[in-house]
C-alpha cells in the first residue's frame, strides 16, 4: 500500500479481518521505501529471496513508469510523505475523509463504495477463507471485489494452494471432508483446500476477465491418491502449488 502512495496512488485502504496493523512498523516500512524509490533501488532476485516465486521477468527498478514531466511520476515530496506519516499514525476507521490511508478491521462488502476502486490486490490471503457449499467466505469475497472496483478496474492476488509438513505440496487433498473439519478446527483462518481451477471460476462468475495466470508448477500427490471431491479436478491443478493472478472488471 505504501509502494502504491509512493507510485502516485491517491488512497490507500486496508482491509483484514483482524486488526494486525502496526503503526510502528508501517512507518519504518515507508521510510524505508522512500529510500529505496530515491535511489531507483532494483527489485531483490532470487540471490536475496531464493524460494521466492513465480520468478519476473526483469528486476530492475520500473523506472519506464514514471516521467519528468508530472504526468506520472514518484510521489515523495515531503508534504505528502507527512500526511501519510500522519494517516498512519493517527489511523482511524475513516475511509472517505481526504486521507492517503485507511484501515479497517473487520470489513464487510459495503465497507467501500460501489465502483470506487481501481485497483484490488491480495497477497497469501483468499487460500485462507472458508469455502463451504453452505456459506463461501471466498465467494462472498469476489462478489464484494467486483461491487467495489470500476468498469476496466484491476484486481491482483497471489494465492497458495500448498499446505506444510510434507514434500507433497498437495497432500492436505488426501483428507476427507470430515476429517479435515477435524484438523482445522475452530480455527478462522485456515487452508480451504480450494485449488486453482475455482478461482479461475469464481473470476468468470463474477464479471472479471482473467489476463494472467502465473503458475508455480511442483509434483504433488497423482489424482488416485486424494480423496474423492478432488479426483476430478483438471490436470493443471495437480500441477499448480500456487499462482498469480490478475483480471480485470468487465
Amino acid at each position: 500500500g505504501c509502494a502504491a502512495l509512493l507510485s502516485g496512488a491517491e488512497q490507500y485502504i486496508g482491509l483484514d479481518v483482524v486488526a494486525r496493523a502496526s503503526a510502528e512498523n508501517d512507518v519504518k516500512v515507508l521510510d524505508e521505501l522512500v529510500e529505496l524509490f530515491e535511489h531507483h533501488a532494483p527489485i531483490p532476485d532470487g540471490r536475496v529471496f531464493p524460494n521466492l516465486l513465480p520468478e519476473l521477468q526483469s528486476y530492475r527498478f520500473p523506472a519506464r513508469l514514471f516521467t519528468d514531466d508530472g504526468a506520472r511520476r514518484i510521489r515523495i515530496e515531503p508534504e505528502r510523505l507527512k500526511s501519510i506519516r500522519e494517516a498512519l499514525v493517527d489511523r482511524q476507521d475513516v475511509l472517505y475523509d481526504d486521507v492517503p490511508v485507511g484501515y479497517t478491521a473487520s470489513w464487510g462488502p459495503r465497507t467501500l463504495d460501489r465502483q470506487s476502486v481501481d485497483l484490488v490486490i491480495s497477497q497469501a490471503v483468499l487460500q485462507d477463507m472458508g469455502h463451504e457449499p453452505a456459506k463461501s467466505e471466498l465467494a462472498g469475497t469476489f462478489q464484494a471485489m467486483s461491487r467495489w472496483l470500476r468498469k476496466g478496474g484491476v484486481m491482483s492476488h497471489q494465492i497458495n494452494f500448498a499446505f506444510p509438513g510434507n514434500p507433497e505440496w498437495n497432500h492436505h487433498w488426501r483428507y476427507s471432508d470430515a476429517a479435515w473439519r477435524v484438523v482445522r478446527g475452530n480455527r478462522p483462518l485456515f487452508e480451504n483446500r480450494v485449488p486453482l481451477s475455482v478461482y479461475l471460476a469464481l473470476c468468470d462468475e463474477n464479471d472479471f476477465e482473467v489476463v494472467s495466470v502465473k503458475r508455480v508448477e511442483q509434483q504433488g500427490l497423482p489424482r488416485e491418491k486424494v480423496a474423492p471431491r478432488f479426483r476430478d479436478l483438471p490436470e493443471d491443478d495437480f500441477r499448480t502449488s500456487s499462482a498469480h493472478i490478475v483480471a480485470v472488471r468487465r
